[in-house]
């Protein structure tokens, strides 16, 4: 069966039902204790009602962001009102490169940096809650995807924690930690590949193993592996790959999904229904994970639409625009981000029987300057 997303128009909450900025504990319950959360439509009252608090949090704390709402007229009074999303200020992604968005939540935070060049990076404040919703949004995803985690391994194709440092992508990646039982395989800044292959070819029997990996490292491994002549038969252990990030600086390199899927088979012996590939970007504070049929979901606190570039009005399901995404999980920045890629969204459901939006994501806006955070890992390998 395929499932049907309900958020097709504006919606008025029903008056007393208002969330103060300081109560989304029912968010947090969804986050870090929910389940079956593609089982049926998306509650789009509740939604709204944690898009109006994140609101009304930021407009109260975050000076930038103030001046924003009150120059385009916005106030949480009226997104409960009318119930049209589109209404939230959105903040483009380059605009956290050239000043400061922070929410005073009267606590530490930390900076998170994506990649760019020149010196241009995207500085992200994370307070620990947001950085713990963060974490939650990847636990979520993993519960729903990914199923029992019992016997699983990660091999990630990354540098530790310890040298992944301050820039997003290489943290995030360390994350896998929290789940699973992992090893990395970037040390030094130089890719392990004897290392990686022995590891994966000695398996004891009843370990699962999951590839996490910048799909440029990925094909560096399966060409030395096919250059050495060295194949392994995982499809039979439930194993995953799971990739993350773009080719960015690589393009020259790239390799199309259907040519990757099939390195992958033919090299580790794993079907395409397990490679999987997972969508963040440092501005955004939730990952978006693919099913089994290759479709990135949007989970159920988390709003993405396409813009038309010239007027920034909504795009039609299935219609190609500039992605936002009305995210309520930060709180000490403001999740209502306007990016720098161009894609669709999907309202119709998903082949997989999940209900629920889901996203393509065709390519970025802008080549100049290289935006991703999988460039730097890339570079970090490489030097």
């Amino acid at each position: 069966m395929t499932g049907l997303s309900i958020d097709a128009g504006p919606r008025t909450v029903p008056s007393g039902s208002r969330l103060r900025p300081a109560d989304l504990s029912d968010l947090d319950e969804v986050i870090y204790e929910g389940t079956n959360s593609y089982a049926g439509p998306v509650d789009v009252e509740r939604r709204l009602r944690w898009l109006a608090a994140s609101a009304e949090h930021h407009v109260a704390a975050n000076p930038v962001y103030a001046r924003l709402a009150q120059h385009v007229g916005f106030s949480p009074d009226r997104l409960l009102e009318t119930g049209d999303t589109s209404c939230i200020p959105l903040i483009s992604s380059g605009t956290f490169k050239r000043r400061s968005l922070h929410t005073d939540t009267g606590g530490w935070t930390r900076a998170c940096l994506s990649s760019g060049t020149h010196g241009s990076h995207s500085v992200i404040a994370r307070d620990e809650v947001t950085m713990e919703r963060f974490v939650g949004s990847v636990l979520h995803g993993l519960r729903e995807f990914h199923g029992d985690t019992t016997l699983r391994q990660a091999f990630v194709l990354g540098p530790s924690a310890a040298e992944a440092g301050d820039i997003w992508f290489s943290y995030v990646l360390t994350l896998v930690t929290l789940v699973y039982d992992t090893d990395f395989f970037v040390v030094g800044g130089e890719l392990r590949n004897v290392e990686l292959y022995e590891a994966l070819a000695s398996l004891p029997p009843d370990v699962e193993p999951t590839i996490v990996a910048p799909p440029g490292l990925l094909v560096d491994f399966l060409t030395w592996m096919h250059d050495e002549h060295h194949v392994l038969e995982l499809g039979t252990r439930n194993s995953y790959v799971v990739t993350a990030g773009g080719w960015k600086r690589r393009e020259a390199d790239a390799v199309q999904r259907p040519q990757l899927e099939a390195m992958i088979t033919e090299t580790l012996g794993i079907g395409r229904r397990q490679v999987r590939d997972v969508f963040n970007m440092v501005e955004l504070n939730t990952v978006l994970f693919e099913c089994e049929a290759a479709r990135k979901h949007v989970p159920p606190w988390l709003v993405v639409s396409g813009r038309r570039p010239a007027d920034m009005s909504v795009t039609d399901n299935g219609e190609v625009g500039v992605l936002s995404y009305l995210d309520p999980t930060p709180r000490s920045y403001p999740g209502f981000v306007l990016s720098d890629d161009l894609g669709s969204v999907d309202r119709n459901g998903c082949v997989c029987g999940r209900y629920g939006d889901t996203v393509s994501i065709s390519r970025r806006l802008s080549t100049i300057e290289d935006r991703g955070c999988g460039l730097t890992l890339d570079r970090y390998a490489k030097a």
